[in-house]
């Protein structure tokens, strides 16, 4: 996950020190909300951010600075949901100045308030993390003495619109892409548990070279979706749903 925002992170680290004078210590000390994500079949899913930014360095950080911040939500295992702010289709850095002078050892209160055009049909475990660093490429420019601790991140549950799932064991914790059986030989069900209320699902399936071999569009608010795989060959494919901006893909072996 960290690979998302490591580059952008890097160059901003970059430029804010081309002309450093003072060395500052930014943290993201805690992420105070969310504490887990509500599912709208109409809107998404809407989220407050609280996060808690600290000086540990020995100097003040002042009005003049800016601080520059990226948010992500990614499933258990790993698969990117949503980033904030996308650029250039990528997880980019939102600057906000500094709305007060914060002196060493003392810390602020950033907020936020976002929605992806997502919901989750079952009630599924998620990481947020938060990240942030501190730029001012005047002559008062600024350093970070280390990025150990510019990133945050906290373990989220995403619960589907009716709230089920208050169990643990009731939790998804795998993958959002299901595809059965596999192998396959005649007909293939396709099974997901992300939607989009701005758009309909996709399902491709594309053999090892990369060409479509077929295609399916969902029906409004569908989570499956069948596709008759009886003209293709022996081998190995790739299943893909699309949905909006997200994608998933799993692997599905035909049989003759």
């Amino acid at each position: 996950m960290r690979k998302i925002y490591a580059l952008g992170l890097f160059m901003l680290i970059m430029a804010s020190g081309a002309f450093a004078q003072r060395a500052i210590d930014w943290s993201v000390d805690e992420i105070v909300t969310p504490t887990e994500l509500q599912s709208d079949t109409n809107v998404g899913t809407v989220f407050d951010i609280e996060i808690v930014l600290k000086n540990n360095g020995t100097e003040t950080v002042k009005t003049t600075d800016t601080g520059a911040y990226q948010f992500v939500f990614q499933l258990a295992t790993g698969q990117l949901l949503f980033a904030y702010p996308i650029v250039n289709g990528a997880a980019g850095f939102t600057l906000r100045p500094i709305k007060r002078e914060v002196p060493s050892g003392d810390t602020i209160h950033e907020h936020w308030t976002l929605t992806f055009p997502r919901y989750t049909f079952v009630s599924t475990n998620t990481m947020f993390t938060a990240a942030s660093i501190l730029i001012n490429r005047g002559a008062d420019s600024i350093t970070d003495g280390t990025t150990a601790n510019n990133v945050n991140t906290k373990n989220l549950v995403w619960w589907n619109r009716q709230g089920w799932g208050v169990g643990v064991n009731d939790v998804v914790t795998n993958d959002v892409l299901n595809v059965y059986p596999n192998p396959a030989s005649t007909e293939v069900k396709v099974s997901w548990n992300i939607g989009s209320v701005d758009e309909k699902a996709v399902v491709r399936i594309f053999d090892l070279n990369g060409r479509m071999v077929a295609e399916k569009t969902a029906s409004s608010s569908a989570f499956e979706q069948s596709l008759d795989i009886s003209e293709l060959d022996a081998g190995m494919y790739m299943v893909e749903v699309h949905n909006g901006d997200f994608k998933t893909t799993k692997k599905l072996q035909v049989l003759r």
